[in-house]
């Protein structure tokens, strides 16, 4: 990167600052390689990608320009601009801008490849490439997997929780996960137990990596079993040997 750097002689330190023409390039990882990984969701997702000046700030918009290069995602298919396509910018008297773009489920799997092309200034000739590989956000249920209640008439609910794995996976808006009570339960909603928190819905806030699911059983007069599954959908990846929490209801 052509960003301002420190050599120091054996007396004294001295200062070296980048005084060429100004040039704009992608902000990138502290692996210093220009690769990132993003996530998609079940639902469209807003993300961006930090876009920086090299030289001194200036007290006018810059203006550059951004276009997609023999990418596997594709505008506006799996993935959508926000604002005009191919405009960028690094506000007045600013050093960081950014390229917004929505993710689709559909982008989950695949690559985009961005690029930016000469605007007010010319784009860095190293640091103008951006791949931004889009993976599906991972979820599971969190232990216990598997739960023994007990229910009297004064027992209060129980509580299983959803988990987005990957830490890096947090997103500006809820994300709704959808699950489903299995064929292999006994219990009976209604008489048995009931749903306090919506069916067959997990909601994860905004900027969160948890959700919840809260069940209130009632006595019974025999052992009787709630699985729930988690449901896979596209732009999600659902692991398969943590997608079944299960509860035995022991009278």
């Amino acid at each position: 990167m052509l960003l301002a750097a420190a050599a120091f002689s054996c007396n004294k330190d001295k200062m070296f600052v980048y005084e060429g023409a100004p040039l704009i390039e992608f902000g990138n990882p502290p692996s210093n390689s220009y690769t990132r990984t993003v996530y998609a969701a079940n639902v469209p997702v807003a993300d961006s990608q930090l876009i920086q000046l090299i030289g001194r700030q200036v007290s006018t918009e810059t203006k550059i320009g951004w276009d997609t290069l023999n990418s596997t995602a594709i505008l506006p298919t799996d993935v959508e601009a926000i604002g005009a396509y191919g405009q960028a910018s690094i506000p007045a008297n600013a050093s960081q801008g950014k390229v917004a773009f929505t993710l689709k489920p559909t982008a989950a799997g695949k690559k985009l490849n961005l690029v930016l092309k000469d605007g007010d200034v010319k784009a860095s000739v190293n640091g103008k490439n951006m791949t931004l590989n889009v993976t599906a956000t991972p979820i599971d249920w969190k232990d216990p997997l598997t739960k023994t209640v007990k229910p009297t008439a004064t027992t209060g609910n129980d509580t299983m929780r959803v988990r987005i794995t990957a830490a890096a996976a947090r997103f500006k808006q809820d994300l709704v996960f959808d699950y489903t009570v299995k064929a292999t339960s006994t219990v009976v909603e209604g008489t048995d137990f009931t749903f306090v928190t919506p069916k067959g819905k997990v909601t994860i806030p905004a900027g969160q990596g948890e959700g919840i699911v809260v069940v209130k059983f009632n006595p019974v007069a025999a052992t009787r079993k709630l699985d729930l599954l988690l449901s896979p959908a596209t732009g999600i990846s659902v692991s398969v040997s943590r997608n079944t929490v299960s509860f035995t209801v022991n009278p």
